[in-house]
């Protein structure tokens, strides 16, 4: 058997992380960055903080905020 993902898997794939950039193309440059180092590499919020310098509660509300637009944005375009 061949393990790769078969041709709808792939296609379900590429739509979603198309509609996700989509998505994420209606966030600040700094939201996006936020999420991407909280979620994509892990980072803590005093760490993302430092990074931006920002204190660590200003980048847990930042990183709401951004979620609550993305979800907003979800329920608006599907």
């Amino acid at each position: 058997m061949d393990p790769a993902p078969g041709p709808e898997p792939t296609v379900v794939v590429r739509d979603s992380a198309a509609r996700i950039g989509v998505l994420m193309n209606r966030l600040s440059d700094r939201q996006r960055d936020i999420l991407a180092m909280r979620l994509l590499a892990g980072l803590s919020s005093r760490e993302t903080g430092q990074a931006m310098r920002m204190t660590a509660g200003a980048v847990r509300v930042a990183q709401r905020r951004a979620l609550n637009l993305l979800r907003k944005a979800m329920v608006a375009d599907f």
